[in-house]
């Protein structure tokens, strides 16, 4: 690359894309290198890909790369993608997850599947990547933190409550610190509560009591072998939404969109998802369900209340995503969330 940047006249301009470079050892230094000589110039525009996020953003930090450009984690792909490309149903979809490379197999048959996400995608990240970036890592630990935060998608837990279900002597600290990984290899993300009081906010952050979500369902169907049920697909459905609104930027940094979820714990009343546009002042509230019908009525009354309440205090009416809702599951997958945004009222 230097060669042709020195024979070639200044005006030409290049793109130098490298895949999975992650696999390339030291490839940042060089890259920042390349960068620095050339400045300048102006002559090349980099475009590192790779199947490892948290490795790409270590090793860029590391070489202070990423002062160069900006770090995006892709997410997982969507409904809408995997559908347009391989035409797949929506109970395909949520089944078999945004991987699209399971989509090429001939046949989709579940228990190659599970073995090929638990070898090809689970086990690399949780055994040589984040394995890489500590080597103090309790990898048993770890894989069993993985597997209660994906079975239990959608699911809110604090610390304490994950650590007493790990057992074995494991303390808080460090499963604050192993969750922090799952969520730099783009495994999970964690939604904090929804509201507008500052100093409840701050404490709440410091309580930890956070919905913890799968970026893609594949990783919760599975590790859940015991067999398909309602409970498990009820985790799915919601895990599909949480997924689908993280991956537009609700929740990521950097990107002035919010993602949250609401409960007052007096009442046990809950709302699943809240979303908010800062530059727009507005929120969105869904209460999510794989359908809407055949509730318990002990079930549906708390419901009731809750979207009841949510609009007291926020002048904003929750949608129900689901059959029997507002908005069926499928074309909330394939919309975008702003058609939802409403100007909140203002808590006194």
């Amino acid at each position: 690359m230097r060669e042709k940047l020195r024979v070639h006249p200044e005006h030409t301009k290049y793109v130098l894309i490298i895949d999975e470079v992650h696999e390339i050892h030291g490839f940042a230094q060089c890259v920042k290198s390349l960068w620095d000589d050339n400045r300048k110039l102006g002559q090349i525009r980099f475009v590192l890909m790779g199947s490892s996020p948290l490795l790409i953003e270590e090793a860029c930090k590391g070489s202070k790369l990423s002062k160069c450009g900006r770090v995006i984690s892709w997410p997982h792909w969507s409904f809408r993608e995997v559908n347009q490309a391989f035409g797949c149903d929506l109970e395909t979809y949520l089944f078999f997850g945004g991987y699209p490379g399971i989509y090429g197999t001939p046949s989709l048959e579940k228990d190659g599947w599970r073995s090929m996400i638990q070898h090809s995608i689970i086990d690399p990240s949780l055994e040589r990547d984040i394995m890489k970036m500590d080597a103090q890592i309790d990898a048993d630990l770890l894989k069993s933190l993985f597997r209660i935060v994906t079975e239990g998608s959608a699911t809110v837990r604090g610390i304490k409550k994950i650590t007493d279900l790990i057992g074995g002597g494991a303390n808080q600290a460090t499963i604050k610190s192993y969750l922090g990984y799952l969520q730099q290899a783009c495994f999970i993300t964690r939604i904090p509560v929804f509201t507008k009081q500052k100093q409840l906010k701050e404490e709440r952050s410091r309580t930890e009591h956070s919905k913890l979500i799968a970026l893609n369902t594949a990783l919760v169907t599975a590790q859940h072998v015991r067999g398909e049920d309602d409970q498990m697909w009820g985790r799915v459905v919601e895990t599909a939404v949480g997924a689908y609104l993280y991956g537009l930027g609700y929740g990521q940094e950097g990107c002035g969109k919010n993602l949250y979820y609401w409960r007052d714990d007096k009442k046990g009343w809950e709302i699943d998802y809240v979303i908010e546009d800062r530059d727009q002042d507005k929120i969105a509230a869904f209460e999510v369900k794989k359908s809407f019908a055949n509730m318990k009525k002990s079930d549906r009354q708390n419901m009731n209340d809750s979207m009841k309440e949510f609009e007291k205090r926020f002048g904003v009416a929750p949608l129900k995503v689901g059959k029997g809702g507002d908005i069926t599951l499928e074309d909330f997958l394939s919309q975008d969330p702003q058609n939802w945004l409403e100007k909140r009222r203002r808590q006194s």
